[in-house]
């Protein structure tokens, strides 16, 4: 009888452990989101500069940001180099699509992060979509119904898959396929590459600008008694290029981080030019700017 008990008390013993381990291993689980990323080329994967995978990568990763690098496993020398703060939420997928070019500018891609919308939807079976755009001010089409421009927020759109279409002149438009899940918002960030046929155009209204305003002075450097500062605004990437000329189509010098502040050396429309770092100057865009003058 004794002996009976004993092994009772065992089995209950080791059927405890057994329940126990499944329940934390299911909140574990439940700590984790999804991360699937597609590029063109096959690229090596690096979260917070730990490398972690090749493309194509579909795996469960823990919920928090990361920064997710992405390098062209055989031609790293002719694609760019993509790198951007991304978002792991709990039981959600992350989608990143990225087409790497022989540089930022010609590079284009998609980065979709889902989050459970703060409050409930107003219409039934409905979501939220939320479209961002670089270059900012991009068009917006939805199932090919225009809808206005990024940054913008797609309010009632009814469960179920969608097309997404962002177009901006002078670069190649994009479309991407989106799912809508009732009470969650698909935070989608397009990254357009720049169109090569409008390069010549862009130059040539770009030098008539700068001769007009040579001419007219209207775009005066700032004087030494003006004390005038920026504050980086969030973007969205969590940081913001800086360009070696006032101009989209100019590479990228550095990128500047959202809450840093900088002195203005001069202006241009839509432009501000400051120095990011000692002896290294730079223009920044003024639409992500909230400027300060004394």
């Amino acid at each position: 009888m004794r002996n009976k008990i004993i092994l009772l008390c065992i089995v209950f013993v080791v059927f405890a452990f057994i329940i126990a381990g499944r329940f934390l291993f299911l909140s574990v689980q439940a700590q984790d989101g999804r991360l699937k990323v597609i590029t063109s080329p096959k690229s090596v994967l690096y979260l917070n500069n730990m490398q972690v995978g090749k493309t194509p990568f579909d795996q469960k990763i823990k919920q928090g940001e990361y920064i997710l690098k992405l390098q062209a496993e055989n031609d790293s020398s002719q694609s760019a180099v993509f790198e951007e703060k991304i978002k792991i939420n709990r039981n959600t997928l992350t989608y990143v699509n990225e087409d790497l070019g022989a540089s930022d500018l010609t590079t284009s891609g998609v980065v979709f992060t889902i989050e459970k919308m703060t409050s409930s939807p107003e219409k039934a079976n409905t979501g939220e979509i939320e479209v961002q755009s670089e270059p900012s001010g991009a068009t917006v089409y939805l199932d090919s119904e225009e809808h206005g421009n990024t940054a913008l927020i797609l309010s009632s759109i009814d469960k179920g898959q969608h097309e997404v279409t962002v177009s901006s002149p002078g670069f190649f438009p994009r479309n991407e396929k989106i799912e809508v899940k009732t009470g969650y918002r698909v935070i989608a960030r397009f990254k357009l590459p720049i169109d090569p046929s409008h390069k010549k155009i862009d130059e040539s209204i770009d030098s008539k600008l700068a001769s007009d305003s040579a001419k007219s002075n209207i775009t005066p450097t700032l004087t030494p008694s003006t004390k005038t500062t920026i504050t980086i605004s969030d973007t969205g990437t969590g940081f913001l290029r800086v360009r070696a000329e006032p101009n989209l189509s100019s590479s990228e010098s550095a990128r500047v981080i959202p809450g840093n502040t900088f002195a203005v050396l001069e202006e241009q429309t839509g432009w501000f030019k400051i120095e990011y770092e000692k002896g290294k100057t730079g223009w920044v865009s003024s639409r992500y700017s909230t400027i300060e003058t004394q």
